[in-house]
């Protein structure tokens, strides 16, 4: 055999023991090799859970009873209703929410078809205490005493007025009645009567009867409130186009004087003492609206830095604290008041506490998606009282516990 043949033996003897080593390493690692992962040098192994995923000892998920690998629903345990503090006392639409006499309970109108209905202050009992139909409910204005409501209703396109005293008694009152409003002792009722350009102020009794008129003016669509047992507040109807005033008529005296105005968009309330008013207003356009507080003589105190109506706010019956609900956003293009009384304004409003005296503010309910309106109070501020604006509901709020 000369040399170029044994060069050719060891070259073919060669490739074949690389192909055997080769083919011998690929089996081994295909049913002998490990499987765990190999980390990469220098790097720790990759720990911990995915956030968002319920975690068991192990770090797996527990198998339902079902085996779709799901963890079971937490369950959810309600409270009881005297345990919510903020509760929704009816799912329909309400009219003229007020305390009873001794405060225990809420008295409301049911809007569709009337009924006069009272409240536990957890929902847990709602009786109806009256079987009057009334459709078209607009208002219903009570007492102090919340023994008795002057109701207002829309028949056809006339605003007619009764009162509704106890649980069964009904005065009508004259037609075209405008702006009940009872005196602060609670034995005289007032109200507006209109006729050819002339507005009349007549003020009865407790029950409707003996009115006789006592002052007289030419104040189209002006609204009412009896502040003190001498003082009845005049408010001309507001418009941020047209400039408003607010006046007071003594009844000892007769004298009729101006406090505040001209101001555009002008809204007021006084409190309950007839010492102050929260007033707003705005530019000639009825925008930039502003909301302060005045003395009973009509001089500011101070300007708060809140965009709201008097409408959407609340005194305490001492006269010491206010509670207002405030829109979270507003629009630069907002007419003020003029879309809010129309109903154009959807607001989603947040409450606070606003310190009269110092003009400190505190927030009380910033969590829900609520326009708020007719707010209201117990004597001792324990509870708030409120209607949503959007369906007309009834709430209440637990400002102490």
């Amino acid at each position: 055999m000369n040399s170029l043949d044994q060069k050719k033996r060891i070259i073919y003897f060669s490739l074949a023991a690389i192909i055997l080593l080769a083919g011998g390493y690929l089996v081994w690692r295909t049913f002998f090799g490990s499987s765990a992962p190999v980390q990469p040098t220098g790097q720790p192994p990759i720990t911990g859970s995915v956030p968002g995923f319920p975690q068991t000892p192990g770090g797996a998920i527990s198998p339902t009873p079902d085996g779709n690998g799901s963890p079971p629903p937490t369950p959810v345990t309600a409270l009881p209703p005297e345990a919510q503090k903020l509760l929704r006392l009816t799912d329909y639409s309400v009219i003229g929410p007020a305390l009873n006499p001794d405060q225990t309970k809420i008295l409301f109108y049911k809007k569709e078809g009337g009924g006069l209905y009272a409240a536990d202050f957890d929902a847990k009992n709602i009786n109806k205490l009256a079987p009057i139909t009334v459709v078209g409910l607009l208002d219903a204005t009570w007492s102090l005493s919340g023994d008795r409501s002057a109701v207002q209703y829309l028949d056809q396109d006339t605003i007619k007025s009764f009162l509704h005293i106890g649980t069964s008694t009904v005065a009508v009152l004259p037609p075209d009645t405008a702006s009940p409003t009872w005196s602060p002792d609670r034995k005289s009722l007032a109200y507006l009567i209109t006729k050819d350009g002339i507005t009349n102020l007549v003020i009865a009794d407790a029950s409707g009867k003996n009115p006789r008129t006592v002052f007289s003016n030419r104040l189209a669509d002006a609204s009412i409130t009896w502040i003190t047992s001498d003082k009845i507040s005049f408010t001309t109807a507001p418009s941020g186009r047209a400039a408003g005033f607010v006046f007071v008529y003594s009844r000892g005296s007769g004298s009729f004087n101006q406090v505040l105005g001209p101001r555009f968009g002008l809204t007021a309330r006084w409190s309950p003492d007839g010492s102050k008013i929260l007033a707003s207003f705005t530019d000639t356009t009825g925008h930039n609206l502003q909301l302060a507080l005045f003395d009973a003589a009509g001089n500011e105190l101070q300007r708060l830095p809140l965009i709201t109506l008097p409408d959407k706010c609340a005194w305490s019956s001492d006269s010491q604290e206010l509670y207002c609900a405030v829109p979270r956003k507003t629009s630069g293009d907002t007419i003020w008041p003029d879309d809010y009384l129309r109903g154009e304004l959807a607001s989603s409003d947040r409450i606070v506490d606003i310190n009269p005296a110092t003009g400190d503010i505190a927030p009380i309910l910033d969590e829900e998606t609520l326009s708020i309106s007719n707010i209201f109070t117990t004597k001792d501020k324990t509870l708030l009282f409120f209607i949503n604006r959007t369906d007309g509901t009834l709430w209440r709020y637990k400002l102490k516990e």
